[in-house]
């Protein structure tokens, strides 16, 4: 009995045995969980031999939605990979970093998860997967993959005498500091097309962050589309501020398009983007109107601040419009910006333009911007003594003035020059303007510049 090493399993077996109870692939038994509990413990794991065995349809794949995430105090870690292998070349999902993922799908029938449970595993993770259908490509042999990115489209719809308009809030991490979990998506999208937003007590559109987490998390990409809508008599127009001003995981992308904004009693387009410290100069804010008009509107502003941002603004009307303070404000960190084609009539204001950008984009040089080829006339102040400009320069972006119609405005000056610069020498680009006459002494005392200020306190720019 001592020389044996295989006994078939039974009551009669002793433990100077190794009892020899097989585990057969590919059945599923009890025995799919392979425990070693001793030293010498041994397994034995044999294939079996199947005919006509039923594989998993190749036009499935598979949804994967996470319900309850890792604890920002577990050792846990969980990936999924998306394929059958533990290649480097297929796409990986970290459930602590790519939370934003998901819900996805895979694109195959066939998935690995890998489970490292660590020296504190606190689990209550949860993970759902569901089968569904995929198109399949016949000559790849795999499914076709489509991500999913949730977009939100109102068309049609008129929204009327509400307190708000339209609310959206958006989170900066996944976790509060309370421990609660929030749904944050890679991307996702707001789509108002055709509808009628009108008789709101506040805001049309309130875009907040009502969160504040300073941890460091995967971005996220949110853009807002509005076209051919009517925006009339509420009491504010559109308004984007967040708590996470200074230090945001979430990027912010407007577009306009051909919206009729009138008769509001406050505001018009108020948006700060919040600062984002991980971005290029291909993925960062991005904000685009073109087409609108903006008309009748009180206590009238539009606000372009906070971080870096691409600014394309073109062929617009602004007119009849009574300012808060003044028109147009591009203010915060400079911005790259195409201004063009815009008409510019008949508003009250302090100033119609101001470029007042208080600090620079430390991953570029010096930004392409541009404001030429608008049209600004008869626009007025809101009293005969307060001091006014139509155009104002108030910070340290240099913006090329180029190709535009000013005439028949009632402002004291048509530019005012106080670009803050560290050089005497430095110029401001204004050429090729009109100005309401072709007398080099009428035009002169339109430019307020370097040598009209009484002191030397700023060095401010001089003109070309």
């Amino acid at each position: 009995a001592g020389d044996r090493w295989l006994v078939q399993a039974g009551p009669a077996d002793h433990n100077d045995a190794v009892t020899y109870a097989p585990i057969h692939l590919p059945r599923l038994d009890e025995h799919n969980v392979i425990d070693f509990t001793n030293e010498g413990d041994t397994k034995y794991i044999i294939t079996e031999r199947l005919h006509n065995s039923q594989q998993a349809k190749p036009h499935l794949v598979l949804g994967i939605q996470i319900l309850n995430p890792i604890h920002n105090e577990s050792t846990e870690q969980i990936s999924i990979y998306d394929g059958q292998s533990l290649s480097s070349q297929i796409r990986v999902w970290d459930l602590r970093k790519d939370l934003m993922s998901f819900p996805t799908m895979s694109k195959t029938h066939g998935i690995l998860l890998r489970y490292e449970s660590g020296s504190n595993a606190m689990g209550n993770v949860i993970i759902i997967i569901t089968s569904t259908t995929g198109k399949y490509d016949i000559r790849q042999n795999r499914a076709i993959y489509f991500d999913s990115f949730p977009t939100l489209l109102v068309t049609g719809t008129h929204i009327k005498e509400n307190g708000f308009g339209i609310w959206n809030s958006y989170y900066n991490s996944y976790q509060s500091e309370f421990g609660d979990h929030y749904l944050r998506k890679s991307n996702e999208t707001l789509c108002i097309v055709d509808c009628d937003i009108s008789y709101n007590q506040h805001e049309v559109l309130l875009v907040q962050s009502n969160s504040l987490i300073l941890d460091k998390s995967n971005m996220s990409e949110t853009t807002i589309i509005i076209n051919g809508t009517t925006i009339s008599k509420n009491g504010r127009g559109l308004r984007h501020f967040s708590r996470d001003l200074r230090n945001s995981n979430n990027l912010f992308h407007w577009y306009m398009y051909k919206n009729v904004i009138d008769r509001n009693a406050g505001g018009g387009f108020e948006v700060t983007l919040p600062y984002v410290w991980s971005y290029n100069e291909n993925y960062t804010h991005s904000v685009v109107l073109e087409n609108n008009t903006w008309s009748f509107n009180d206590d009238m502003a539009f606000i372009l601040d906070g971080h870096y941002a691409q600014l394309n603004m073109s062929g617009n009307i602004f007119q009849n419009n009574t300012c808060k303070h003044g028109l147009i404000s591009i203010r915060g960190m400079e911005k790259s910006m195409r201004i063009t084609r815009n008409v510019i009539t008949n508003n009250r204001g302090v100033y119609m333009v101001e470029f007042k950008a208080n600090s620079q984009s430390e991953i570029r040089g010096e930004l392409k911007a541009v404001f030429f080829e608008n049209t600004l006339k008869k626009n007025i102040p809101p009293s005969p003594e307060t001091p006014t400009s139509l155009i104002v320069f108030d910070g340290i972006q240099r913006v090329r003035i180029r190709r535009n119609l000013m005439s028949n405005n009632g402002l004291a000056y048509a530019l005012v020059a106080g670009v803050k610069t560290a050089r005497i020498d430095s110029k401001l680009d204004i050429s090729e303007n009109w100005w309401g006459t072709i007398d080099y002494a009428k035009i002169k005392r339109q430019i307020f510049d370097f040598n009209d200020w009484n002191d030397h306190a700023w060095p401010y720019l001089g003109l070309i």
